[in-house]
C-alpha cells in the first residue's frame, strides 16, 4: 500500500512536505481499528484522496483539494481519552501516534463519534499550513 501512495505522490509531483505529512498521519492513525468496517485502513482512504487529485491541477488547487478532503478520514472519528490526576486528556491524531498516547496508561477509554476530532476546519487549516505554498 505504501508503494501505491508513493506512486500517487510521484504522479502529482509532490514535494517532501506531502510525504512527511502523510507519513505522520499513517503513523499517528496506525493503531486505530474500525470494527464496524471490515478491512478498513487509513492507507486506503489516503490513497483514494490522492487519486481524486488531478496531476495537471495547479499546485495550490492540489493542496486545497487534499486539505478539504482530509477531515473525512474515518480515523478522525475515533476518540481515545486518558484519565489523569489533572483531568481527562483527549488524544489528538494530528500530534501523536495512538500507540504513544496509550503507552503507560491502563485508563484509556476508546470510542467512535459522528463528528471528526479535531474539527474538520482545524484539520483543513493544519494540512494547508503544513503543506504551505511552494517555496515556503
Amino acid at each position: 500500500m505504501q508503494q501505491m501512495i508513493e506512486a500517487e505522490l510521484t504522479r502529482l509531483s509532490c514535494d517532501t512536505r506531502w510525504h512527511t505529512l502523510i507519513e505522520r498521519l499513517l503513523e499517528n492513525l496506525a493503531d486505530v481499528e474500525a470494527p464496524h468496517r471490515d478491512g478498513w485502513a487509513v492507507e486506503h482512504e489516503i490513497l483514494a484522496i490522492l487519486r481524486e487529485i488531478g496531476a495537471g491541477d495547479p499546485d495550490a488547487l492540489r493542496r486545497q483539494t487534499f486539505a478539504r478532503k482530509l477531515p473525512r478520514l474515518e480515523g478522525f472519528l475515533f476518540r481515545a481519552m486518558r484519565r489523569t490526576a489533572s483531568g481527562p486528556v483527549l488524544w489528538n491524531p494530528l500530534e501523536q501516534p495512538l500507540s504513544a498516547f496509550r503507552a503507560g496508561s491502563e485508563d484509556v477509554v476508546e470510542y467512535w463519534m459522528e463528528q471528526p476530532y479535531p474539527p474538520a476546519d482545524f484539520v483543513t487549516a493544519w494540512s494547508s499550513h503544513y503543506l504551505g505554498a511552494p517555496g515556503d
